[in-house]
C-alpha cells in the first residue's frame, strides 16, 4: 500500500461532531493563563467583572482565529483536490475538506455567530496570495506544512487547558485529524521536492505570506494589552509598558517563532530560514516597540 492509499484508508472513518450543549455564548472556556494574564498585578487588581469580560473577549478572538484557519483549511483543500496529479490524492483532498468543513461546524457553534460573520483579517489576505498563485509546492509548503504544523502545536495547548467538556472533545478530535493533514503534507511536499525540480522556497509566492504570517505572531500580545485596556478605564502609557512586561510578552512570541522556525527546518528549508532569520522573522519586538504598535491601533 502506497503511502497515499494509506492515508486515504486511515482517514475514512464516521465520527460525531462534538458541538457546544449549553446555550451561553459568553462561557470563559479558557482561563487567564493562557493569555498569561495571571502574571499580570494590573490584570490582577482588575474587579471579577471585568477580568471575566476581558476572558471573554479573547476566548472569542481565539475560536474566532481558529474558525479561519479551518475555513482556509477547506479552501485549500478544495484547491488541492481539483489540482490533483492522481485520483488518490483527490480523494485524499476531498476527504481533507469534508473533515475540515466538521471541525468548522463544530467549533462555530461555541463562537459568536456575529464574530463569526463580520470577520475580517488579515491572515485570509495572505493566504488568498498563496491560493491564487496556484503554485502547489508553495500551497502545500506554507499552507500544509508551515501553517498546520503550527496550529497543531496550538491546538495541543488550548486542549490542555480548556475548561470546557464539550469543546475539549471538539478540539480531540480536531488534532487527530489536523495531524493527519499535516502528515499528508509532508508527504506530498517531499514528493514534489523528489519528483520535479525542487521549489524555490525563498520565492516572493512563499516567502512574502510567510514573513507575514510570523509578523502577525511578533505583534500578538498587542491584541491582549488592547482588550485589558478596552474593558478597563484606560492604560497610561507606562501601565501598557508594565502590562507588557508581566505578560512575559518577548518570551511569549519567541516560543511561537521558534516553533514556525523548528516546523521549517524539519522540512529541510533551512535555505528559507536563513533568509528570514537574516530579515529578522525570528525575532520579538522589544516592550517599547509593542507598546508603540498599540497606540497605533485602536482598540
Amino acid at each position: 500500500m502506497n503511502n497515499h492509499n494509506l492515508l486515504l484508508h486511515t482517514g475514512l472513518k464516521q465520527k460525531a461532531v462534538p458541538t457546544r450543549e449549553t446555550s451561553a455564548l459568553d462561557t470563559i472556556h479558557w482561563g487567564a493563563e493562557v493569555y498569561n494574564l495571571n502574571k499580570s498585578s494590573l490584570y490582577n487588581s482588575l474587579s471579577v467583572d471585568r477580568q471575566n469580560q476581558i476572558l471573554k473577549s479573547l476566548n472569542q478572538n481565539t475560536l474566532v482565529e481558529l474558525l479561519r484557519i479551518e475555513r482556509i483549511g477547506t479552501d485549500l483543500s478544495r484547491c488541492m483536490s481539483e489540482n490533483a496529479t492522481d485520483d488518490n490524492e483527490h480523494l485524499i483532498y476531498a476527504m481533507i475538506s469534508g473533515e475540515e468543513v466538521n471541525h468548522y461546524m463544530s467549533l462555530a457553534s461555541f463562537a459568536n455567530p456575529e464574530a463569526i460573520k463580520s470577520d475580517a483579517n488579515r491572515l485570509v489576505d495572505l493566504i488568498g496570495q498563496i491560493m491564487y498563485s496556484k503554485n502547489r509546492t508553495a500551497i502545500t509548503f506554507t499552507l500544509q506544512v508551515v501553517l498546520e504544523g503550527f496550529s497543531l502545536n496550538h491546538l495541543r495547548r488550548l486542549k490542555q487547558f480548556c475548561r470546557s467538556e464539550d469543546l475539549q472533545a471538539a478540539l480531540n478530535m480536531i488534532i487527530q485529524d489536523e495531524a493527519r493533514h499535516h502528515g499528508t503534507g509532508l508527504i506530498t511536499f517531499k514528493d514534489q521536492q523528489d519528483s520535479h525540480t525542487p521549489w524555490d522556497l525563498t520565492d516572493v509566492k512563499t516567502i512574502t505570506p510567510l514573513k507575514g504570517f510570523l509578523n502577525m505572531f511578533q505583534v500578538g500580545p498587542v491584541r491582549i494589552v488592547k482588550t485589558v485596556e478596552k474593558y478597563s478605564e484606560g492604560l497610561t502609557d507606562a501601565q501598557r509598558i508594565q502590562l507588557f512586561q508581566e505578560l512575559d510578552s518577548e518570551i511569549m512570541v519567541q516560543d511561537y517563532l521558534d516553533d514556525f522556525k523548528k516546523i521549517m527546518i524539519s522540512a529541510k528549508a533551512s535555505s528559507l530560514v536563513d533568509r528570514l532569520e537574516t530579515d529578522g522573522y525570528f525575532k520579538t519586538y522589544s516592550f517599547q516597540n509593542m507598546h508603540h504598535i498599540s497606540k497605533e491601533l485602536q482598540a
